[in-house]
């Protein structure tokens, strides 16, 4: 949800168009696999957050405070944070998980939140 969040705000206030596209990719690709999450734990009973938690709360509030290039610096920084726990946390769920679709979800969410890292991280190298 942060990175939806998140990326909306990239979209509407990044000061470097490869921000603002990366910001709409997020609302776009976590969207989808949101989505999905919401389908798998509805079936299995599993009630999910229905908003941010204080630390991505505070992250938001600190972010929405910013704006050109200090917004897109502090929003990469965010992103690559993320997407690093993130991919740490779908990799060990994919590899050691007890749920079989929850699994195969990480298995599958996984490549797509590393694609992002790398993107992330060549915005990074070449802002300004």
């Amino acid at each position: 949800m942060a990175e939806v969040a998140l990326g909306k705000m990239a979209a509407a206030k990044g000061a470097d168009s490869k921000v603002k596209d990366f910001g709409k990719m997020m609302v776009m690709d976590h969207g989808k696999a949101n989505a999905e999450l919401m389908t798998i734990a509805k079936g299995k009973h599993i009630a999910l957050p229905a908003g941010l938690d204080a630390e991505h709360q505070a992250k938001s509030d600190s972010l929405s405070k910013l704006s050109g290039k200090g917004f897109d610096k502090a929003y990469v920084d965010a992103m690559i944070d993320g997407h690093k726990k993130t991919l740490s946390l779908m990799q060990a769920e994919a590899s050691n998980g007890k749920d079989a679709e929850l699994k195969a979800f990480a298995g599958k969410t996984a490549p797509v939140v590393q694609h992002h890292l790398e993107e992330i991280q060549k915005i990074h190298d070449g802002l300004k």
